[in-house]
């Protein structure tokens, strides 16, 4: 159960990562898009770090375990170094906004950053197994109460009382922690909180 609610909220990063690729490059931002975390670098660097993490689970890498830290280290400094890589391309001057050392200190804690969130946003969909075994458990409770009740008209009243009780209790909290994971996992991929106001058409009398 908590393998495939795993597997599932890696299939739902894959897509915000699609998402975030997909909208960055159509307003333009070319660098965003093609190296930043939550670009196709960014995307790059968390499949390679699945495989490792898979290949470790089941004992046969898909890639040379050479080859993966290579290019870990290099996705990695790419999305580190990309502001200072885009300037020298374009030939702006200076290559780095900041003092050198001040811009080493920054890359390397949003670099940290972005490792972090990667293994949080991928741990984070545990809690989706966690519910499940959680509405067995709360389940099991309210039969055990029903067998200790006896008679139909018993059971058949704390069954409905449990699903009462249930329903209500995990889809309160079901909801809160999907509305989080929808918001920290999934919509802060790609959401940026600028652009155009909606400004709704008014119509004078």
């Amino acid at each position: 159960v908590m393998a495939l609610s795993v597997l599932g909220g890696i299939l739902l990063l894959f897509i915000s990562f699609g998402i975030s690729i997909f909208n960055k490059l159509k307003v333009g931002d070319v660098q965003g898009g093609v190296l930043g975390d939550k670009g196709i670098a960014g995307f790059a660097l968390y499949l390679i770090l699945l495989q490792m993490v898979a290949g470790m689970a089941l004992g046969a890498p898909l890639i040379p375990t050479v080859l993966a830290v290579a290019l870990v280290i290099l996705l990695t400094l790419v999305i580190a170094l990309r502001d200072p890589i885009v300037n020298m391309i374009r030939s702006h001057k200076p290559v780095f906004h900041d003092s050198v050392g001040s811009f080493t200190v920054e890359a390397f804690f949003e670099t940290f950053e972005v490792y972090l969130a990667y293994f949080s946003n991928t741990l984070s969909f545990v809690r989706v197994g966690a519910f499940a075994l959680n509405h067995v458990g709360m389940f099991s409770v309210f039969i055990i109460l029903a067998d200790m009740i006896g008679g139909m008209g018993g059971k058949i009243s704390m069954y409905l009382l449990g699903n009462i009780v249930i329903l209500g209790l995990e889809g309160m909290i079901v909801m809160i922690q999907g509305m989080r994971l929808v918001y920290y996992e999934i919509f802060s991929k790609f959401f940026n909180g600028d652009g155009i106001d909606f400004k709704a058409i008014t119509l004078e009398a």
